[in-house]
């Protein structure tokens, strides 16, 4: 199980095996807590680089995850050819920070 901490920019990287990143058109990340969206971004939040796309937290974002609970992870995309995908679900603890607010 993976694990983020509270207050960090963690960022979560996605490679892809059956299409080519650079023909998504829309995606989303969710990372959700008790079934409800907390933290949610779009690929125009994203970066694209060495045929990976990958989404930086910010300080705030982590900060609105919840100890109580895990976390899940997932990438949810359509390509432009109108394929529609979703990746695996990744399960995260999420851990306290030494310093539990934006510095």
């Amino acid at each position: 199980m993976a694990e983020i901490i509270r207050g960090t920019t963690p960022t979560v990287i996605y490679s892809f095996d059956m299409i080519k990143p650079e023909d998504i058109s829309v995606c989303y990340l969710l990372i959700k807590q008790r079934g409800h969206s907390v933290i949610e971004k779009t690929l125009a939040e994203s970066s694209l680089t060495d045929g990976k796309l990958s989404f930086t937290l910010t300080q705030e974002e982590t900060l609105s995850l919840s100890t109580a609970y895990p976390a899940q992870i997932v990438l949810d995309w359509k390509t432009t050819g109108g394929v529609r995908g979703r990746s695996n679900i990744v399960d995260c603890a999420v851990r306290q920070a030494g310093k539990d607010a934006v510095i």
